[in-house]
């Protein structure tokens, strides 16, 4: 076996990972299965979620995004997988935007274990975090952008999550997080 960079390690087998095939999505696991994001084809439009390596649902871009690839993360959760495109979130290759009744979901994480999202709901943008909508609303919150403003975009990692508002004419810069004591 022949080492690359990056390496797939499961319980039983060690593998090289090629990791051009995934276009920046990180495969994860749900159970004992390894979930993918592979483009279809040479121009950034058509994707597909495998699990295990069989397609159990293809996404197509309504057109080609400059700068960065329409698939933003793929996450697995309670026994579902979870695919973030810049057109909306699917769960189980059901719109989460159409779930809820929403204009819009983005960022979608498990954030210490609950599944946390933005929504945009008749140009109020809200927060949901473990099933509950927090109190907090904003006219705006910067998010998939590319090149240079691709830094104002929504962040998070294990502890918190970062991002810029717009809340009656005012920029903000905002943080929420969980941290141990």
């Amino acid at each position: 076996m022949t080492l690359s960079n990056y390496l797939l390690i499961r319980s039983d087998d060690v593998q090289p990972l090629d990791w051009t095939r995934f276009h920046g999505v990180v495969p994860v696991c749900l159970g004992d299965d390894l979930l993918t994001v592979e483009s279809l084809d040479n121009y950034g439009i058509q994707y597909a979620v495998k699990r295990d390596g069989e397609v159990v649902y293809t996404y197509t871009a309504s057109k080609q995004y400059a700068g960065a690839p329409p698939v933003k993360r793929l996450a697995a959760w309670e026994g579902h997988w979870i695919l973030e495109t810049v057109e909306g979130v699917f769960v189980d290759g059901e719109s989460l935007t159409e779930q809820l009744g929403v204009d819009e979901v983005f960022h979608y994480v498990i954030f210490r274990g609950q599944a946390l999202f933005f929504f945009d709901q008749k140009g109020q943008v809200g927060i949901s975090y473990g099933g509950e909508t927090l109190p907090y609303t904003y006219d705006e919150v910067v998010h998939y952008q590319c090149c240079e403003p691709a830094f104002f975009n929504v962040a998070s990692n294990e502890h918190m999550l970062w991002f810029y508002a717009l809340k009656n004419g005012t920029w903000y810069y905002v943080e929420i997080g969980m941290y141990d004591e």
